[in-house]
């Protein structure tokens, strides 16, 4: 699916660090979900199973963590750097913004249509 998405955004590739900033980012939200689900546990077999997953859930988060940081892709302890990054990002998602409002709707179809879904109802009556 990457030629399409790079096709329909206009965006050269879904890069290696698109990918793993959107892991990154799901496996924070996995580790807050984990501890809300542990404070929440009244049984502590339950507990004792969500802790083992919040376990699995740090390496996993520190995993990911490795490989950015190895590819150049985060720069925790570099803040400036990691603006850098992060002005970039910023740029594409801007790129990406005024790519899909110049049209929309045929981008949106062709992804449904990629997906296999029917296509969106035209609900301005044109």
């Amino acid at each position: 699916m990457n030629a399409l998405m790079e096709n329909l955004t206009g965006i050269d590739t879904m890069s290696d660090q698109i990918i793993a900033t959107d892991f990154l980012l799901a496996a924070k939200s996995a580790l807050k979900t984990y501890a809300v689900a542990i404070s929440e546990a009244t049984h502590p077999e339950v507990r004792g199973i969500l802790k083992k997953q919040l376990d699995e859930a740090t390496l996993t988060h520190e995993s990911i963590t490795a490989y950015m940081v190895k590819k150049g892709y985060y720069h925790p302890f570099d803040p400036k750097e990691q603006l850098k990054v992060d002005l970039k990002a910023s740029e594409v998602a801007l790129k990406l913004a005024e790519q899909l409002k110049a049209q929309p709707e045929h981008r949106v179809e062709a992804v449904l249509r990629h997906c296999g879904r029917p296509p969106l109802l035209d609900v301005r009556g044109g």
